[in-house]
């Protein structure tokens, strides 16, 4: 028994221990824990970081455009949604990129795993801690070496140790989350310029900027992207999620900007129809 809690209350951290244990690394879903423990009275989920107020913004819409008198979604419903490249296309004015160098994910988490899947296949460098994805998703066969961010520097990534790491390791894939999950380090847009000159011999260099429009580095809060650095840089891989700052996780969106020939590949080995019609719907409200 835990001092101080019932018996009902004991099975139910019995219960949500056992939730965790089968979510991994992760944790349970929201939807989840509702469904199994209806006792549990929830109003945040503080193991994720969302934007609500653009969660509001979506469903205005989507009530007025949808659910209107010619119910819209019906279409969405009964019909596929369009292909990867077709999707990329209609975002890639917007992002200023080449359609051809963007690529849809169902997801930030889909992109990761294909990009690792596909491309990676020695050895991976991990700035530590971060999102576990990055080192679970490692097939078979491929070593990971962790660079160990200090808490005595509030885990703040030193460009130049990591660059002496690459050298040392000589990786084939570096991952790059700027701002970092789950700590929120920030890695300045000229200190990352740095570390792309210096890993120009790195096969794959994943740059998850997921976490990017909660950063700035002015006053006047302009949004910051390294798209500009993609375009100069053909081994660099941007993934962005969808999920934080639009307050959408449910609907799985996330792209990736990447050199052309990655995105054959990808699309050689499916990603077809990896998006839904509500993500489809998302994007366009986004451009």
């Amino acid at each position: 028994m835990i001092k101080g809690l019932s018996k009902e209350q004991v099975a139910m951290v019995q219960h949500i221990k056992l939730l965790k244990q089968q979510a991994g690394s992760h944790s349970p879903s929201l939807f989840t824990i509702k469904e199994q423990l209806p006792a549990l009275k929830m109003g945040i989920d503080a193991c994720f970081l969302s934007n609500p107020y653009a969660t509001d913004l979506f469903l205005d819409y989507f009530k007025k455009e949808l659910l209107g008198e010619d119910l819209a979604i019906r279409d969405m419903l009964e019909f596929y949604p369009s292909q990867n490249n077709v999707i990329a296309s209609s975002l890639a004015s917007f992002l200023k990129v080449p359609a051809e160098m963007l690529f849809v994910g169902n997801g930030a988490i889909e992109i990761i795993q294909a990009v690792i899947h596909n491309f990676t296949n020695q050895k991976i460098i991990v700035n530590i801690p971060t999102f576990s994805s990055y080192y679970e998703f490692i097939k078979p066969g491929v070593s990971i070496v962790f660079n160990k961010l200090k808490k005595e520097e509030e885990y703040k990534l030193n460009v130049h140790d990591l660059l002496k790491l690459v050298h040392l390791e000589k990786p084939d894939t570096v991952v790059l989350i700027n701002p970092n999950n789950p700590n929120g380090g920030y890695i300045t847009k000229a200190e990352i310029a740095e570390l792309l000159e210096g890993l120009k011999s790195v096969g794959t260099v994943l740059l998850d900027e997921s976490f990017i429009h909660f950063a700035f580095e002015n006053d006047q809060m302009d949004p910051l992207s390294y798209v500009d650095m993609v375009l100069k840089y053909p081994n660099v891989v941007t993934i962005k999620s969808m999920s934080k700052d639009f307050g959408i996780a449910g609907i799985r969106a996330g792209y990736a900007i990447m050199h052309p020939s990655r995105i054959k590949q990808l699309l050689s080995n499916g990603f077809l129809w990896n998006s839904n019609g509500l993500a489809e719907y998302f994007y366009k409200l986004y451009t």
